[in-house]
């Protein structure tokens, strides 16, 4: 789905029809995911190009090489940046991308990117072409008491990892519930019955007989400015530009 999202946002909307994809060719994850979002743009019109410095894992990632190489394409070229969870430098590669590129070419990001270490650019240039893709956005939810009984907790703002945990914690608590003798067995039957759902964070959870989730959240957000946060910036999402 995340994958979907960034390739339908550049063809459809950023007009963008070149994109070069930056990831960690050694993590699973990030390279499923470049592989679904070729798949996607190329089903939509889009080419994806190759450069040589594409691997954001590189600890000698060489980031005015790479946009160098991006500007040399024939045609105006996005970049498409798919870090992994930070178990390698390449978070800090694709952050340094965006900081070079400084708002010249269009760049959408995946989840990793969304948090408070691409906010610390602190300046609003680098973010003028720039869009992610986050599973869930406080502004946005669904469950708004959620929201507010985390505030009161926490004193602070909630992420979405903590959302997502929080739906997870909410379906398990719920699969037990509809179990006279819970087990390991019994819980993946449970959460997988066409029966089943929990209210959590994100809205409503339920599963598919594949084990994915029906109906996942998600959303694309982009960057505005926003005097009241840390670093001035903010995410807010696309269909709503402004800071709250």
């Amino acid at each position: 789905m995340e994958a979907k999202y960034l390739a339908d946002y550049l063809r459809n909307e950023a007009g963008q029809k070149q994109a070069v994809v930056f990831y960690n060719p050694n993590s699973p994850f990030t390279s499923s995911l470049r592989q679904e979002f070729e798949t996607r743009f190329k089903e939509k019109g889009g080419t994806v190009v190759n450069v040589k410095e594409f691997n954001l894992s590189k600890k000698n990632f060489n980031v005015e090489k790479a946009i160098t190489e991006v500007n040399q394409q024939a045609g105006e070229t996005a970049l498409v940046l798919l870090p992994d969870g930070q178990v390698t430098d390449s978070l800090f590669h694709a952050i340094d991308l965006v900081k070079v590129n400084n708002g010249d070419n269009w760049i959408v990001g995946s989840w990793s990117l969304y948090g408070p270490k691409s906010l610390a650019i602190a300046d609003l240039k680098p973010f003028d072409k720039f869009v992610l893709f986050s599973p869930w956005l406080g502004l946005s939810s669904p469950n708004q008491e959620f929201i507010q009984n985390a505030r009161d907790l926490w004193g602070g703002e909630v992420s979405a990892r903590t959302a997502l945990t929080y739906d997870a914690a909410r379906a398990h608590r719920q699969a037990l519930a509809m179990q006279d003798k819970p087990t390991r067995i019994g819980m993946k039957e449970t959460l997988m019955a066409s029966n089943f759902s929990a209210e959590g964070a994100t809205g409503t959870i339920k599963f598919e007989p594949n084990g994915n989730r029906w109906n996942p959240p998600g959303l694309l957000v982009q960057v505005v400015p926003c005097s009241n946060r840390h670093y001035g910036l903010a995410f807010v999402p696309i269909e709503s530009p402004y800071c709250r």
